[in-house]
């Protein structure tokens, strides 16, 4: 599994910089109005799955092993199919996506939500490097097809940004469901509605969790584009200092990934804890460096590599940096409670983040805009992890808060345990 654990950080490493190389030419060839337009249309895609998730999210990973594999592949796309056709219709009768979108974001979010239900399938069955490939090959097609439309149809507008996701979510799809169909038997109705049931209870919490979490990430930007005379720029120019943030928890989402199946697969808490707690240490240091190395960057070099107009991104980094560094931690900690069956934890914690967001997003943003924005969500992240923490270590008896101090040879001991840990010979 330490194997595992380094080819997803290089794929993973791999896929944040086709994203990081897509912001790029987003915002340097549609300005920060049309990235505010592609951030929108983007989080509202993000809606759709979190609804869609409900049925085909992540908790497919703690079911593939445990349940009908065929009564899972049922649910989950008959699910997609509503959420998909369901909420882009709520979106625009609030007025939070655009008329001409509609139609666009049904077929979209309907092809993504199959994708991502194959993924979840793959994770599930500890297929790890099938999951980064595709995950991989989905983003390249995005970006290629995007500035083929850009350079060769000249359509610099979001219009070429959801063209190319046509194109890339139809072949994500294709691809997946190629490699899972191995999987695939008769489907027997029998016992289908008791598979439901689980799904949707636990999965439901699951969701709740990454429902609140996506506010608290997401909520300032209708708040900007709403209070604001420029929102629509402000939305793109803080999209931009979020993207590049948020590209720090490439190291703990990658490691979160592993951690999730192997703790989804094992019934020894003790080796869960263990696993935990060494690594929250080295995605705690790691992120902490890398975000003290990105403070260092003049605002020239952001505005040269995203173009005229976002020389603010570096400023929007302060208040948002001790927030990513902090969050880090919490993803580590939510692949141990959801992928020991204890989702309400996570529920809990987003929860707090949201209440959070909520309260100082209307206060802030409205009077500071985008750095009101950045401290807000800063706040929020740290408040969600503070939580989930202490419930950790509540019932982890045996762990003590100086265990989560990074001493001198920790290095060296975590380089030992982790070959022991993650062996692949190991037997749990």
């Amino acid at each position: 599994m330490f194997k595992k654990i380094i080819s997803t950080i290089f794929f993973r490493a791999l896929l944040a910089g086709l994203t990081f190389l897509l912001a790029i030419v987003t915002s340097r060839y549609l300005g920060p109005a049309g990235k505010g337009d592609v951030s929108l249309f983007v989080l509202n895609l993000t809606i759709v799955q979190l609804v869609n998730n409900f049925v085909g999210g992540s908790y497919i990973v703690y079911l593939v092993p445990r349940r009908n594999f065929m009564h899972l592949l049922f649910l989950s796309y008959g699910w997609a199919l509503v959420s998909a056709v369901a909420v882009p219709l709520g979106l625009s009768f609030f007025n939070l996506l655009d008329n001409g979108q509609v139609i666009p974001l049904m077929i979209i979010a309907f092809l993504f939500s199959l994708f991502s239900v194959n993924t979840m399938v793959f994770i599930g069955k500890e297929e790890i490097g099938k999951y980064n490939i595709i995950s991989l090959l989905q983003v390249a097609v995005l970006l290629i097809v995007f500035v083929f439309s850009l350079k060769l149809f000249g359509i610099q507008s979001v219009i070429s940004y959801i063209n190319a996701m046509y194109c890339s979510t139809a072949l994500a799809f294709v691809s997946s469901f190629a490699l899972i169909a191995k999987y695939m038997t008769r489907l027997s109705l029998v016992n289908i509605g008791e598979t439901f049931r689980e799904t949707i209870q636990s999965g439901f919490l699951i969701q709740l969790a990454s429902t609140a979490q996506l506010l608290s990430y997401r909520l300032s930007f209708y708040i900007l584009d709403h209070f604001h005379i420029y929102g629509r720029k402000e939305v793109g120019i803080y999209s931009v200092a979020v993207s590049v943030s948020e590209a720090l928890w490439l190291i703990s989402q990658s490691v979160s990934l592993v951690l999730y199946g192997r703790i989804s697969n094992t019934n020894d808490i003790h080796y869960s804890r263990k696993v935990t707690v060494s690594l929250i240490k080295i995605v705690f240091v790691a992120t902490f460096a890398c975000t003290g190395l990105l403070l260092c960057f003049p605002s020239s070099l952001y505005e040269f590599i995203f173009g005229q107009g976002f020389g603010e991104v570096r400023d929007l980094l302060f208040p948002l940096s001790a927030g990513i560094v902090v969050f880090s931690v919490g993803i580590i900690l939510s692949s141990y409670f959801v992928g020991n069956g204890r989702p309400l934890v996570c529920v809990i914690g987003s929860s707090i983040g949201l209440v959070i967001t909520v309260v100082l997003g209307f206060s802030l943003i409205p009077e500071y805009g985008m750095m009101g924005a950045a401290a807000t969500a800063s706040v929020s992240y740290c408040a969600g992890v503070v939580y989930q923490l202490y419930k950790f270590m509540r019932e982890a008896d045996e762990l003590r808060l100086r265990d989560l101090v990074f001493i001198k040879n920790d290095i060296e001991i975590m380089r030992v345990e982790l070959k022991n840990i993650f062996s692949e010979k190991k037997e749990l």
